[in-house]
Order: structure tokens, then sequence, then C-alpha cells
């Protein structure tokens, strides 16, 4: 009997980092992109309409297959190479994420009558009018019957889905984002007590640490506010902070301004964050607001015991007092306490830890989203249809920086 033809998938999302660092919606892909590369009943093809940086360019060394365009944002010739590879790969399903692969996907696919899956990671607030403005916004609603499916990496996030981006509450469905499957493997003793020495804390120093970019939504102001507190009570006590950011020079002026210079750590961004992790007493996760919370997902995989804001997504993530401790955004003297308590009560530790592990484990497996999403390809691609018959440029396409075309050649007929 002959084999069923595997699902083509073309999965196509704005970027991968933030300047070499990795964002959530960027390890998920690349997590569902490993996954994908063991499996014969889906082909993936993936696109990233930036441009290759130093991550991508160590992705590709390993042996993923992204292809970077390397184009401006909301740039047509992205529309076009979407568009010509969706017919050379005789893709079957388009998964897409960010703004500008999700506009741009949509309207390709449209003319390939090609079910789309929307993927959205984040939620935006109000006061985050320069990243969900009125054309984004519009974009999204004009869009938004031409989409199959949208996956919500939670509850919050679907909310914002459906309000705000204009999606159907039937289409879209809550998978929250996996962990990947070294997130459960803790690093080797002597690597972490290696650290501690170069980073001259002993094991009996209180570690205070935490995972984040440095911009207002995370909420690290109010940890630095917090931390001053921790330290009236905890002398020994230092604050690690791993990441960067626009804020980070605010951030270290603030730091130096409260006296508490000599504590803290601003680490950088690092690769290996469950090194550093490993090294925490207690994770903070301050968010003003946040779709996910994949920082403190992890952090509660290596058995650290998180205290964060309840807001979005991370008051599913966590179970209040069972899996962690939630506290209100923006209220510093609540975060100390609770990390205060956490410090004080090595039984509420013990206890928050044990059904924190047992609990990710099971809700956010790699396995099981893998699964999902593969079914969900499986399935919109037995209802495609047939492409509409328009030529495609096979273009060679030279943009000047003001974003002007100026060259294009036509495929050879």
């Amino acid at each position: 009997m002959r084999a069923a033809r595997p699902t083509r998938v073309l999965i196509a999302c704005d970027h991968i980092d933030y300047d070499g660092a990795l964002h959530g919606g960027g390890r998920q892909l690349i997590e569902l992109a490993r996954e994908l590369s063991l499996r014969t009943d889906v082909v993936a093809t993936i696109c990233v309409l930036r441009g290759e940086s130093s991550v991508g360019g160590e992705l590709r060394a390993a042996g993923l297959p992204i292809r970077f365009f390397n184009d401006h944002p909301l740039n047509p010739v992205s529309f076009f190479r979407l568009l010509r590879i969706m017919r050379k790969e005789q893709i079957d399903v388009v998964h897409l994420t960010d703004y500008g692969a999700s506009t741009l996907g949509r309207l390709a696919a449209l003319v390939m009558h090609k079910a789309v899956v929307v993927q959205v990671i984040a939620r935006h607030s109000a006061g985050e009018r320069r990243r969900f403005c009125f054309p984004v916004r519009l974009a999204y609603r004009l869009l938004a019957p031409a989409t199959a499916r949208v996956l919500a990496v939670s509850n919050s996030v679907r909310e914002f889905a459906t309000k705000q981006m204009g999606f159907r509450a039937d289409k879209v469905e809550v998978l929250y984002s996996p962990l990947p499957r070294h997130s459960f493997e803790a690093p080797q003793a002597e690597k972490v007590e290696e650290l501690r020495g170069r980073c001259g804390i002993d094991a009996a120093t209180p570690v205070v640490g935490a995972v984040t970019r440095f911009i207002p939504a995370k909420g690290i102001t109010y940890l630095v506010k917090a931390f001053v507190r921790v330290r009236a009570v905890y002398p020994t006590a230092v604050l690690v902070l791993l990441g960067a950011g626009p804020e980070e020079e605010r951030l270290m002026a603030q730091v130096r301004a409260a006296g508490v210079a000599g504590s803290v750590t601003f680490a950088g961004y690092q690769r290996d964050v469950a090194l550093y992790e490993s090294m925490f007493s207690v994770a903070a996760v301050p968010s003003l607001e946040e779709g996910f919370g994949l920082t403190a997902v992890e952090a509660m995989a290596l058995g650290v015991p998180v205290v964060a804001s309840d807001v979005g997504g991370l008051r599913e993530v966590i179970r209040h007092r069972q899996t962690g401790m939630l506290v209100p955004p923006a209220n510093p003297e609540a975060l100390a306490d609770a990390i205060l308590e956490l410090l004080d009560d090595s039984q509420l530790r013990v206890s928050i830890v044990t059904a924190a592990q047992l609990d990710i484990q099971e809700r956010f497996s790699l396995d099981r989203y893998a699964a999902r999403v593969t079914g969900i390809y499986h399935n919109l691609a037995r209802k495609s249809v047939a492409p509409l018959a328009v030529p495609i440029p096979e273009h060679t396409v030279h943009l000047t920086p003001e974003h002007k075309i100026v060259a294009v050649r036509q495929r050879k007929r």
C-alpha cells in the first residue's frame, strides 16, 4: 500500500530573538521545529522574515533548516517570497506568529487557498499603543476570517485575541507553551558550585533572581525596591538579574541610589539560564503584564520556588501557595513579604517545589504540545483546496533603505 503523503507546513515569524536574546515565541518555534524534524508525518519549512542573527546562525549550523529573508518589517517582497514557497514546497497548512508574518502570510495563504493557524503569544495593554496601534489592530481584524485556527498561549491571551484581534471565540484554542526537554534536567552540581565561586556567592547566601528583559512591563524596578526590604532582614542576600534591554542603565542607577549596588549582579543575557537559576533561592517574576510566563515555568521545573505578579498567564501557571506565590503587580511591599516568607519557611519551599514540578511536567509537556499541533495540521490539511491560478514573481527584488522597489525580475516562461 502506498504510504500517506506527509502534511507539509510553512511556519513563519518575524524574528526569533532580540539582539541575540531569545524570546518566548522564538524558543517555542525552535522547540516545535526540533520536534517536527523527528517526525515523518509532517514536513516543515521554517521562515523568519528578518535577518539572520547570531542565534539564527547557530541554529542553522546545528541543523535546523531555517530560512531568513532579511526583509524590512512589512516588506511586500516577503509576501512574494512566502507565496513562492507555498507553491514550490506544496504547502498544505500555514502556521504564523507575529504581526508581519501573520499579515503577509495570511494574504499569501488567501491567494493559495491554504488553511492558516495563527499563534498569539502576547497581550498588549492600553499603555502599549505603539505595539498594538490602530493599523495593527485593523489588520488583525480584517484578516481574522482568513484564519482557520488560533492558538493562544494562555486564557489571558485568548481573551485578548477575541476582544482585540477580532478572532471568533470558537476558533481560538488555549495551548500552553511547552518546556524544552532539557528544562527538567538540573545542571551538574560541580558546575553550579563553579558559578557560585565566580560570582562570589556561597551556598548559605540567600539569592533572589530574575530572568527577564529590561523593559517597563517586566516590573524589575519593583523587584529592586522589594530587594531593599529583603536585604534589611537578610543582610547577606544578593539579587541576580539575567537579561538585557533598554531599561538596564536606569535600573543600575536605581540600584546605586538605593545603596545596594554591592549586592546586585547584572549578569547580562545568558544562554545557559538553568545554570544561573540553580543558584536561586527564590525566582521573582514581577511583570506588570504577561501573556504566559515561560521564565516562571522554567524556574519551577528546576525546583526553584517562584514569586510572581498575579497578572495574565502567570495566574494560570501558578496556583497560589500551592505551586508558587502570587502577589499584586507593582507592589514591592507584597513582593518582598512573599520572598521573605519563602526564605523563612523551608517547609513551605519544599511543599511548593514538589507540587510545582509534578504540575508542570503534566501541563507543559512538549510531547503533548507537539501531538496537538500536528493533529491540527493534519485536520486542516484535509480541508485545503486548490490555489488560485495567479502568476507568482520568481523575483529578484532589491530594496533601497527607503523601502522602494528598484528592480523586479519576472519568472521566465
